[in-house]
């Protein structure tokens, strides 16, 4: 079974900007009375964190054992691409595996095959992530 886990940037002044991983959750209140995502870490502990950077595990490792989140930019030496969830362009080389879409930064038709088996998406290293990384967006 995978595992279900979350990350997100919090936007709490303690800790602001800082990673924080655990369970996702939406709470409505506080003074704005506005409705609030929050990752609950293991702990029990709330951090309330900006939605555009909710993230969610994919379920899958990279090369090295690290936990591969959506927003995660993979490169191997023929190719880097971006983790989402949802329906990709495959014109662009985008292949998905249960549901989610490794998109090719590069357009490199060569490494276009196979990202859907997970063994080949293995085969990756995480270098960094669309949020604290947008140059490696760019090939």
């Amino acid at each position: 079974m995978r595992e279900i886990l979350f990350r997100g940037k919090s936007i709490e002044t303690v800790d602001d900007g800082e990673w924080v991983y655990g369970y996702y959750n939406v709470h409505r209140g506080g003074f704005d009375d506005e409705y609030h995502e929050y990752i609950q870490e293991k702990c029990g502990i709330n951090h309330m964190v900006d939605s555009d950077t909710a993230g969610q595990f994919t379920g899958l490792l990279d090369k090295n054992g690290n936990k591969i989140f959506e927003g995660d930019i993979l490169e191997t030496e023929y190719s880097k691409v971006i983790c989402e969830f949802g329906t990709g362009d495959f014109s662009i080389g985008c292949h998905c595996y249960q549901g989610w879409c490794f998109t090719d930064l590069e357009q490199d038709d060569s490494a276009r095959s196979n990202y859907n088996d997970s063994r080949y998406v293995q085969e990756y290293e995480v270098i960094g992530n669309k949020l604290d990384n947008p140059e490696l967006m760019n090939s």
